[in-house]
């Protein structure tokens, strides 16, 4: 064979060798990711599985837990996204052991998210789902928040930051809650909520320098007491609506939206400070109040003060709450109300037919400084454009003040015009020495008495 021929066959062979080399690099990608698969398929055959898995001393959650039985995981379908769908989840805080309630405790959490950070430790939250469970925050006597030491990380110099394990907002983001329990306590302020999340959804949008949220909700408030002293707002309730609300530096706003408690639909708007640093400010407008089921929604100590008054017919009525919520300052209520068409009331045992006028119920003595020293079991009732009739007597009076206090009693202070037939005097004073029987009577007496009730 000639030299020629030589290199010609060498040259054969060179590629030969390539295709060799090439193969094997292909068996052995192949293999690693066969294994890869495999490896996977093992996680997810194990996570499938009903044993409890429990993962303890978390560092993103300060040596918080995360316990669940079961999870499906689908990463290759959409990647970067990925679904996670969790059974029986529980997270615990470091300090669990001691106080013995989770964070958050569910039979059932499903979260789409974005694995496109993944190398920088972030995780993008597009959408939660969580059903049948609960959701417990509280602060105790001693200052623990569980939900601060959850999110909150100690650094080399003892200072606290925040944890930036997950990036858990985005802009779209969506949650729903089906069928899950709500707490919130706090034991220096004696702040108490507890609600029944039935079905709600959230749509969360960032901004700089907070977020906002469009939410439908329907839920089951137990209890809504901003100061354990001051009793419960709308318990034992159950609300509904639609709102857009609003989270920046610790408050949060609510636009006005038609919200329906129990069987009365209101307008609520207003915003909450939960840093205490703003006063909040809450109120609830009702074109038609009807009294009977309205007054039930109020604390229980101011029922007992509107129980010697009530209602027939519906009015309107706006309710405004307000607040520091320091440790000894009283909520304050404001309820105005206006009875354009004729009335029935109640009041201090006397009956009242036909009544219009408008007004305003507080739960103070005063309107002005004074009443940021009152302890709010004092109430004040202040009437304007009062018609009505008593009796067989016409009474208008452009104004009239009521006032209750612990020690004093009840007290009515105006001035009316009284209408009416001489012999009904008669029949008034219930008296047989006096008869008025002709004539017309008008009377414009100035009172300042006592109002006493007679429950007979």
């Amino acid at each position: 064979m000639s030299e020629t021929e030589k290199e010609k066959v060498g040259q054969r062979k060179k590629p030969s060798v390539a295709r060799r080399l090439l193969r094997v690099l292909l068996k052995t990608l192949l293999a690693v990711v066969l294994l890869f698969v495999v490896f996977l398929l093992g996680i997810n055959v194990y996570l499938k599985s009903n044993k409890t898995k429990v993962f303890s001393h978390l560092s993103f959650l300060n040596d918080g837990s995360v316990s669940f039985q079961s999870a499906d995981i689908s990463v290759f379908r959409d990647f970067p996204a990925a679904t996670i769908s969790l059974k029986n989840v529980s997270v615990r805080d470091a300090q669990f052991e001691r106080h013995d309630t989770p964070i958050l405790k569910l039979q059932g959490l499903k979260m789409a998210a974005s694995l496109g950070e993944w190398r920088s430790q972030q995780i993008e939250i597009q959408s939660l789902d969580l059903k049948d469970g609960s959701i417990a925050f509280f602060r105790d006597e001693n200052g623990y928040s569980n939900l601060k030491s959850f999110l909150s990380e100690k650094t080399d110099d003892g200072e606290t930051r925040k944890s930036s394990f997950l990036k858990v907002l985005t802009d779209n983001v969506s949650i729903s809650f089906s069928n899950v329990k709500f707490e919130y306590t706090d034991a220096i302020k004696t702040t108490s909520i507890h609600a029944k999340l039935e079905e709600l959804t959230a749509k969360l949008h960032r901004k700089e320098s907070g977020l906002t949220a469009e939410v439908d909700m329907s839920l089951f408030v137990e209890e809504l007491a901003f100061k354990k002293a001051n009793g419960s707002f709308i318990a034992n309730s159950k609300l509904a609506g639609k709102l857009n609300m609003g989270v920046e530096d610790g408050n949060i706003n609510f636009e006005p939206f038609p919200l329906s408690i129990d069987e009365q639909e209101f307008i609520f708007g207003g915003n909450y400070d939960t840093r205490k640093k703003r006063l909040t400010k809450l109120t609830l407008e009702n074109e038609k109040t009807i009294w009977s089921q309205v007054v039930p929604l109020l604390p229980v100590d101011l029922q007992g003060k509107l129980e010697p008054f009530s209602v027939a017919e519906p009015f309107y009525s706006k309710t405004t709450i307000s607040s520091y919520f320091k440790p000894d300052e009283p909520v304050l209520v404001n309820i105005d109300f206006r009875m354009e068409e004729e009335n029935e009331v109640k009041a201090k045992g006397f009956l009242f037919d036909q009544v219009t006028l408008n007004g305003r119920f507080t739960n103070r003595l005063y309107d002005d400084k004074r009443a940021e020293k009152e302890d709010g079991k004092n109430l004040r009732i202040a009437l304007k454009k009062v018609n009505t009739v008593y009796d067989d007597f016409i009474v208008q009076a452009p104004s009239a003040l009521i006032t209750t206090t612990p020690k004093g009693g009840a007290r009515l202070k105006t001035t009316v015009n009284i209408n009416g037939k001489p012999a009904s005097i008669s029949k008034f004073l219930k008296n047989d020495k006096f008869f008025f029987k002709r004539g017309s009577l008008t009377w414009w007496p100035a009172w300042t008495a006592h109002l006493v009730i007679n429950k007979d």
